[in-house]
């Protein structure tokens, strides 16, 4: 259902857990408790944490590494409606669904 330049949200969040290619994204800064925000923030060439490249399919793999005595909190990123972004220099970024507002230079409908 995507008209020229503009995306459905739902769509987003389908091309970006299938992880197959990279993406540019463009999304609005807001912390409720502090009352900040409103900076865009505007990435290329992302990719979704978590998500783990097999012959050319995408998969969400468990954590390959040993289990440690410490544990860190769930982030339940479902629950929250937020998701990590790995950046091409291998930064992560946390962003609110809610608040993208472009996806590979088309407009995002919510």
């Amino acid at each position: 259902m995507s008209a020229t330049g503009v995306i459905r949200l739902t769509e987003v969040l389908q091309h970006m857990q299938a992880g197959l290619t990279p993406f540019d994204i463009a999304y609005v800064t807001l912390d409720q408790r502090r009352k900040t925000g409103g900076e865009i923030k505007r990435y290329t060439q992302c990719l979704l944490s978590g998500i783990k490249q097999k012959k050319g399919k995408a998969t969400t793999g468990a954590n390959p590494k040993p289990e440690s005595t410490s544990w860190a909190k769930n982030p339940n990123h479902f629950d929250n409606a937020t998701r990590n972004l790995t950046l091409p220099n291998g930064q992560k970024r946390k962003l609110h669904i809610w608040l993208i507002t472009e996806f590979n230079g088309m407009k995002v409908l919510i």
